[in-house]
């Protein structure tokens, strides 16, 4: 009866006390003595009760000697954390001089990105590389019979106007300008309509706003919007895609700086250290990779891809089933030595009824399921998804700043800043922060090199991607809505001077959706072989991309998705994709910020 007591009159003198004022220590309250009096307890017990009393006291009055040092604590912490800000702006302002204080804005002449998007590419080598390697689905049969006549036929692959016949036929020969002209005629089905009198200035206003000002002023006299010559773009094509090059103001990228770098790094750091962690369980037999099938993973890496799929070429019916061709000339990737390797092609052959791998062929030799998965992730990372950035800087114009929207403005900050770390800031955070990776510096730099050409090779023509359709589910809500995107930017290209529309659905929706698919396809990292012989390393790699740079950013304060937009033409879009597919329309951001 004393302990418990004894425990019910400290907690009182807790509760007490905390809802005291600071100036006055102990409150007046009745008196331990006082409080056993009324409990009819003997003096003894009293007496001891009294005595935790004061000692209590003794030791509420240490502790607030100590609470009267959190003022100057508070103070001290105050001034470190002006003192950081100011250290972190002057480390951020030299990154500024360093990296953009000599760049030229869009509306430069000498700007890349100031003449219009590069043409896709018509890639003649492909046919010369299905020839060559025609023996990838030309297995013969029991009775020694070739399957060639079943590659053949309309239904089977061939494409009347294309320069991607059959696999097996060896008849084919590379397209001519008038069968150009025709595929390219077909490509137009996924397309705006063209109306009348359609002249190349009528397409490029339709389309996008190419030819609008970047800087638009009022004139004096009607108050109609207009553009000085120097700030209207070219009409001329660039010769190719360059991922970072744009100019951006100091308060933009101290703006960014914080309100994006800061999460990206929490991103990296975050996701690296759960990296080592899974793999260190992993070593120890703790923890073990969900169960895959290699070659499903690789079907679905393909087919629900952004990046990746345009690498289709055709498809042919076999007794087994559809099966596509997915062909990668001139392949970019690191050899064993870090050094920059460009393969002659990558053919992979998929079942489309079953949605697994057939073959692979890397070069002139076969490969295994669990390398193709590694090199198709690799490329998907970094050749290819390179070439998704590159568009983003066709989708920008941060120099009409109070002529703009500010969420289109905000986005086209957020754009220009993250290619900026894609391209430029990734190769320095792999060689001080990724010790995985072995030979680091010797890695990035050969890095750097598949980056360059990536932006060299260009986009290869995707013309007859619709053929997927109805095996792909991201090809069908992509087909399915780039029609109303465009035809939608058109009705408000006035609000997005020196935007182009194709490069702003390339940059905004597909640059958002091949971080999220991929993503899906690769649910673990560890699904990648690092012991691997060959391509050890490029797993290593491609751990570390997986679990630093493709999720969403987290606790990001910057309204980046569809859904949320507050711009009507965002909202516009988002409810035609909701309709196609909400759960990739949900996924769709309006800015490259990932």
């Amino acid at each position: 009866h004393l302990k418990r007591t004894a425990r019910v009159l400290r907690l009182s003198e807790c509760v007490v006390m905390s809802l005291s004022k600071i100036d006055q220590l102990l409150p007046s309250y009745p008196s331990a003595c006082e409080l056993m009096s009324l409990s009819k307890i003997d003096w003894n017990a009293s007496r001891a009760l009294c005595l935790l009393q004061e000692l209590s006291g003794v030791v509420w009055q240490a502790l607030y000697q100590r609470i009267r040092l959190f003022p100057r604590l508070s103070a001290g912490l105050g001034g470190a954390f002006v003192l950081f800000n100011a250290w972190n702006c002057h480390v951020i302002y030299q990154n500024w001089l360093e990296n953009f204080a000599d760049r030229t804005v869009r509306s430069c002449p000498t700007c890349p990105s100031h003449r219009r998007l590069p043409s896709v590419t018509w890639n003649s080598n492909i046919l010369g590389h299905l020839q060559q390697h025609s023996a990838l689905v030309g297995d013969e049969d029991e009775d020694g019979e070739s399957s060639e006549e079943e590659g053949s036929g309309e239904e089977d692959g061939e494409m009347p106007g294309s320069d991607f016949e059959a696999v097996k036929l060896p008849e084919v020969q590379s397209p001519s300008h008038g069968e150009r002209r025709r595929a390219t005629s077909d490509r137009q089905s996924l397309q705006p309509e063209n109306p009348a009198g359609y002249t190349l200035l009528a397409s490029l206003q339709r389309r996008s706003s190419a030819l609008k000002m970047m800087r638009p002023t009022k004139s004096s006299r009607s108050g109609s919007m207009r553009a000085t010559k120097s700030s209207n773009l070219s009409t001329e094509r660039s010769q190719h895609l360059d991922m970072d090059h744009l100019y951006m103001s100091f308060g933009d990228f101290l703006w960014a700086s914080y309100f994006i770098g800061t999460f990206t790094a929490a991103l990296a750091v975050g996701g690296l250290c759960k990296l080592l962690l899974k793999q260190k369980l992993q070593k120890w037999g703790l923890l073990q990779p969900k169960p895959f099938d290699p070659e499903k993973v690789v079907a679905n890496m393909l087919l629900e891809s952004i990046g990746l799929v345009v690498h289709y070429v055709n498809q042919w019916q076999t007794p087994e089933g559809k099966l596509a061709c997915f062909v990668f000339p001139d392949f970019p990737m690191m050899n064993t030595r870090g050094d920059m390797e460009v393969v002659k092609a990558f053919i992979i052959t998929v079942n489309l009824t079953l949605k697994k791998m057939v073959k692979s062929k890397l070069g002139d030799g076969e490969i295994t399921a669990s390398d193709t998965m590694t090199l198709l992730w690799f490329n998907g990372f970094s050749a290819s998804h390179v070439k998704i950035h590159s568009y983003g800087n066709w989708a920008v114009n941060n120099e009409a700043k109070h002529y703009v929207h500010p969420f289109i403005h905000q986005s086209s900050v957020a754009t220009v800043y993250y290619n900026f770390i894609g391209k430029t800031q990734f190769p320095k955070f792999g060689t001080t922060c990724l010790p995985l990776l072995g030979d680091a510096e010797r890695q990035m730099s050969a890095f750097k090199q598949i980056i360059n050409h990536a932006e060299r090779q260009g986009v290869v023509n995707h013309w007859n991607l619709k053929e997927l359709v109805g095996h792909s589910e991201a090809v069908h809500f992509v087909t399915g809505l780039r029609n109303f995107f465009l035809n939608t930017f058109e009705k408000h290209k006035h609000e997005f001077p020196g935007i182009d529309g194709e490069a702003m659905f390339v940059g905004t929706v597909l640059h958002s959706l091949d971080h999220t698919l991929c993503s899906w396809s690769l649910e673990d990292e560890l699904w990648l072989d690092v012991t691997s012989e060959r391509f050890g390393h490029l797993a290593q790699l491609g751990r570390c991309v997986r679990a630093t740079a493709t999720e969403d950013l987290p606790c990001l304060p910057v309204n980046k998705s569809y859904r949320t937009a507050p711009h009507p033409f965002y909202q516009k879009v988002y409810r035609h994709a909701a309709k196609l597919n909400k759960k990739l329309a949900d996924h769709m951001d309006t800015c490259i910020i990932k």
